[in-house]
Order: C-alpha cells, then sequence, then structure tokens
C-alpha cells in the first residue's frame, strides 16, 4: 500500500518534469549550452517513471485496461521484439498453444511481464550457454496443485491458461528463494531488484497466481495460471 501511495504521487510530480522539460527543449535553440542538460534531465525522469511504473504493477496499482486477450499472441509477438536484446548465450524455444482461451488482461502489463521472466531466464544462463523454453497452455487445476503456488488466498479449482518460462541456468539455492518477490532484493548489480516484484503484483491484479521450481544447477521454471474469461468471449485481435 505504501509503495503504491508513493509511486502515484512520485509518478504525477515526474509528469510535470517532463512536460516542463520538453518544453524548455522546444524554446531554445538547437545550440543552446542548455540542451544536454535539459535531454539529461528528460531521460532521468524517464527512468524514474519507469521505476514507478514497476512499483505500481507490485504493489497491483498499476493502469490496467482489460480487454479479452489471447496469451499466446502475446508472448510469441513481445518475444519476437527481444530476441535482439536477449544474451546470446541462451536459445530461446517457444510452444504456445495456437487454441488458448481468452483472458481478461491489460496487453501492457502482460507484455512487462513476459518480458521480466524471459529477461530473468537469460540471465540465470552460465557462460557455458543454455536454452529458455517459453510454454501457453490449458491446465485443469485441482485444489492440492493450487495450494503449490505463491498465493494470499486459494483460487477455485477448474481449468486455467498458463505461461511457463523455463532456463537451464544455474537455478536458485534454498536460502535465496524465499526473498526473491521481495522489493529491491538482487543478487544482480546495484539498482536491480524489482523485476520479480512486479511480475508477481501483476499476476495478482490479473487474478492469477504464480509459483517457482528450481533446483541448483538445473534450472528454473516460473508457472503463472490467469483465469480464463467468460464463457463466449473472443479475443481481441492483437495490433
Amino acid at each position: 500500500v505504501l509503495a503504491g501511495g508513493i509511486a502515484h504521487d512520485f509518478n504525477n510530480l515526474l509528469m510535470v518534469i517532463l512536460g516542463n522539460a520538453d518544453l524548455a527543449l522546444q524554446d531554445i535553440g538547437e545550440n543552446s549550452p542548455i540542451k544536454e542538460s535539459l535531454e539529461d534531465i528528460e531521460h532521468a525522469a524517464r527512468r524514474a517513471a519507469e521505476l514507478c511504473r514497476q512499483m505500481l504493477a507490485y504493489s497491483g496499482k498499476g493502469r490496467y485496461v482489460i480487454k479479452t486477450i489471447d496469451l499466446s499472441k502475446v508472448v510469441g509477438e513481445t518475444t519476437q521484439m527481444m530476441e535482439v536484446t536477449l544474451e546470446k548465450r541462451a536459445d530461446l524455444h517457444l510452444h504456445l498453444d495456437e487454441e488458448l482461451p481468452p483472458i481478461e488482461a491489460d496487453v501492457s502489463q502482460l507484455r512487462q511481464l513476459v518480458m521480466n521472466l524471459v529477461t530473468n531466464a537469460a540471465e540465470a544462463i552460465d557462460s557455458k550457454g543454455g536454452q529458455v523454453r517459453v510454454t501457453t497452455g490449458v491446465k485443469d487445476c485441482d485444489r492440492y496443485y493450487l495450494k503449490s503456488f505463491f498465493i494470499d488466498e486459494a483460487p477455485p479449482p477448474g481449468k486455467y491458461v498458463y505461461l511457463a518460462v523455463e532456463d537451464t541456468g544455474t537455478g536458485i539455492g534454498q536460502d535465496i528463494i524465499t526473498k526473491i518477490f521481495d522489493p529491491f532484493f538482487s543478487t544482480k548489480f546495484t539498482g536491480r531488484g524489482l523485476g520479480l516484484p512486479a511480475v508477481l503484483g501483476i499476476v495478482r491484479g490479473h487474478g492469477g497466481v504464480i509459483k517457482v521450481a528450481t533446483k541448483v544447477g538445473e534450472g528454473t521454471t516460473f508457472t503463472a495460471l490467469f483465469p480464463i474469461a467468460g464463457k463466449g468471449i473472443e479475443a481481441e485481435t492483437l495490433i
């Protein structure tokens, strides 16, 4: 609640900073000595705004535009954009169900979720190389299976659309596994640590659940479940 409240108000202030920086850039000449400083202000404000969006996603207070969508299409389009930026040592393999029932979700939030999970998986691959496998499908889940997920309250049993991101990386130790969804916890360099908390917030915000299965030296799999949209609804065509 605290993170969401601060991020929302701080984001509004950043919009004022960005707006005034943009107006100032329009008013000055191309060769003005302050042009570079204004561009630095704009760049820093945009990075701070992205941090705010991640905090809002973590708190479940992000701005969602809900549509009925095909998860496989969102995953396919997002990973296609990411291929050029993924670590070269990680081979990406897609196994996407082409006949998924639709889910109700915000496309931009789901894209952020996919990017965070796939990027995290690629960074887990060591210098020897490895694979990242992204799978979508439908699973009939009973209460016992649902209890294995990271949840506040178990959802009702039934069929769910799932997204699984699996890597053949180094795995996560038991001393770390309980902390990976904590805000700002990171085993990487300073300034990281909101990727997985944002993933958790996005999944929760869509009424879903998530779990992680890992083994040191063999790899990790993140699996997210999403409720199927109402019967008779067709997924909208994504632009």
